[in-house]
């Protein structure tokens, strides 16, 4: 029969049953400097894996969030410039005088046979075009 030691609690094992245990090892309490460096290394190798990770997965939504974001903005800005012109049209067309003869050239210099053929287009839309554009907005929205 064996005892353990003083520090440890007692016990009795009878030599028929010796076999029944088995005999484990107790952790070391002092590690080497390389046994140290290894644990500190697989620590810090699986935390750089984490962060690769997790900045992939970070990636995955941002990046698309932010093209969304981009276009939106694009978007409004847009819509905010056509809501500017929209307005300058109304005030302009608000102080010009009523008369019928308003589109028509009052000198003969203005003659249309004579115009230049690459002269920009008047800056105002009719209010079908508006509505137009803006349904394509939102299309433009709603497929993003």
């Amino acid at each position: 029969m064996e005892r353990a030691s003083g520090d440890e609690h007692s016990y009795i094992c009878l030599p028929e049953h010796a076999s029944s245990f088995t005999h484990t090892k107790l952790v070391p309490e002092i590690y080497t400097k390389d046994e140290i460096n290894e644990m500190f290394y697989g620590v810090c190798g699986a935390q750089e894996n984490n962060e690769g990770d997790f900045q992939m997965k970070l990636d995955v939504v941002y990046y698309p969030l932010n093209d969304s974001i981009s276009l939106l903005t694009t978007c409004i800005e847009e819509m905010r410039l056509g809501i500017a012109r929209i307005q300058t049209h109304r005030a302009v067309e608000a102080t010009a005088p009523a008369s019928i003869d308003r589109h028509h050239s009052t000198s003969i210099d203005d003659d249309p046979k004579n115009s230049h053929p690459m002269k920009s287009q008047p800056d105002f839309h009719t209010r079908a075009e508006i509505d137009q554009l803006v349904e394509e907005i939102y299309r433009t929205l709603e497929t993003t």
